[in-house]
């Protein structure tokens, strides 16, 4: 008797798990603007990139000399601030969403 009722127990357990999971899900119209929005900041990303390339190729040669030290530099310091591997391995900072997104 234990044993059925935990077996009931069970997949009524189960079976809540994926009805919340099935109702999160997005609409035609939330998957459309969500596809638009990630389109917008793609092509915003790639003029800013594009703008920067420009930015650093007029400048002089002893300023990119500058430019580039001074990016190594600051990758070096972020690096040593940088949280140990293991904190940032057991981290709680995932999302909660059912699909893992």
């Amino acid at each position: 008797m234990r044993f059925k009722n935990s077996i009931i127990l069970l997949l009524l357990l189960t079976a809540v798990a994926f009805a919340s999971c099935s109702s999160s899900r997005m609409s035609k119209q939330q998957r459309q603007a969500a596809k638009m929005e990630k389109q917008m900041r793609k092509e915003n990303k790639k003029q800013v990139d594009a703008y920067l390339q420009h930015h650093y190729d007029i400048q002089p040669e002893s300023t990119k000399k500058m430019m580039k030290a001074s990016k190594k530099r600051a990758k070096k310091v972020n690096k040593q601030r940088q949280e140990s591997f293991v904190s940032r391995l057991f981290r709680r900072n995932r999302s909660a969403g059912c699909d893992g997104n």
